[in-house]
């Protein structure tokens, strides 16, 4: 079975041999070529929210070997190295490397995923993610007050407003200038009312679809 790509052919005898009829000698010219992106991996996620998967392949050394593992696009993620235990010829040892998406955009957005090592071989696999508009998320129960975790999906930097639809609630009007990639903790404080209080609580960035968040005060 051969693990990494060869430069050219190699050539070698094999020989069958029978009492009765002699021996038997056939020349193999063998020659292995990179293996291509022979699978592929589905997402979908809505903006702000990532979504895990598992690609997993298997390591036919019998020796330990670490494979270093890159993506093409920053909206999947992946761990710089995995580890590979020794493998039990012909079965071998089967690897996870953890894949996730993370999209700053509505659509589709795919990339290729690599996982290397010398004396391992190579693997890929093809990531096709679909990003989603922001999901409603909540409600969300405010006693005095309540952090929410915020965060900025995109890779650029971007500003962002915030409003609540009651005066019972109060947060920031703002998130200036917020890095890429960087949470932005929002904070709401609850005054409190009659009975059960309810609020939507917005978040824009010029461009995009809200996110929408529900408050219950409490």
């Amino acid at each position: 079975r051969p693990l990494l790509p060869s430069d050219g052919p190699t050539v070698t005898n094999v020989t069958f041999s029978s009492p009765e009829l002699g021996d038997f000698v056939y020349q193999l010219k063998l020659q292995s070529s990179a293996a291509g992106a022979d699978r592929s991996m589905q997402f979908k996620s809505a903006i702000g929210l990532a979504q895990t998967l598992t690609f997993r392949f298997l390591n036919f050394l019998p020796a330990d070997c670490a494979y270093e593992c890159s993506c093409d696009n920053a909206m999947f993620s992946v761990p710089a190295s995995v580890s590979a235990a020794p493998a039990t010829p012909p079965e071998g040892t089967e690897v996870e490397v953890e894949v996730t998406f993370d999209p700053d955009v509505i659509g589709e957005c795919n990339a290729k995923l690599l996982v290397t090592s010398e004396t391992g071989g190579n693997y890929t696999c093809i990531l096709n993610g679909h990003g989603l508009a922001p999901r409603p998320q909540g409600p969300f129960e405010v006693q005095g007050s309540y952090t929410i975790d915020f965060k900025n999906p995109f890779s650029d930097a971007k500003s962002f407003t915030v409003a609540v639809d009651n005066v019972a609630f109060s947060t920031v009007e703002s998130l200036p200038d917020v890095p890429g990639r960087s949470s932005a903790p929002i904070s709401v404080s609850y005054a409190g009312g009659a009975g059960a209080v309810q609020a939507k609580l917005t978040v824009v960035c010029e461009g995009f679809p809200p996110w929408l968040y529900y408050l219950k005060g409490a």
